[in-house]
């Protein structure tokens, strides 16, 4: 597990059964521990079923800190495609509507224009001082749109 935690209720997380949580989840945790500063870790697909929970958060000024990881897919559909068809049927198949390009998706233009300030990472340079800069920011949210590579095997 690349996040380990330390003590109890330091760590939500949602396993399957659905898509879009993430944003307004954070909300939740930031509203129950007002104590401790929350960061939600949230993919650009699964944050459009959901992607209102910024506006809330910059109308309640809640101090959230978003992690957007932005690979531009639904790529969590699309691994699941070949699970379910086996790689040998999935080989060179098309994932028709699992990519969010054309237009290009940009969480931090859709945050900002919700009134939450936004900082875009594109290499793994930027990563380390923007999310302190992301962390220390105390005013309401604030949110990272980190670029990732979305490979998927056999494509």
């Amino acid at each position: 597990m690349a996040i380990a935690p330390q003590t109890p209720a330091q760590l939500v997380k949602v396993r399957g059964g659905g898509i879009g949580p993430g944003l307004p989840g954070a909300l939740g945790a930031a509203l129950a521990r007002p104590d401790r500063k929350v960061v939600g870790i949230a993919s650009d697909g699964a944050a459009m079923y959901s992607v209102t929970a910024l506006w809330t958060a910059a109308h309640h000024k809640i101090p959230v800190t978003y992690v957007m990881l932005s690979n531009r897919a639904y790529r969590i559909l699309k691994l699941n495609m070949i699970d379910y068809l086996g790689p040998a049927a999935a080989d060179g198949r098309d994932f028709v509507g699992m990519d969010l390009v054309e237009p290009e998706l940009r969480f931090d233009r859709l945050a900002e224009a919700m009134g939450v300030p936004a900082r875009r990472v594109e290499t793994p340079d930027e990563l380390a001082p923007a999310l302190r800069e992301a962390i220390c920011h105390r005013d309401g949210p604030f949110l990272l749109d980190v670029v990732l590579e979305s490979p998927v095997p056999g494509h």
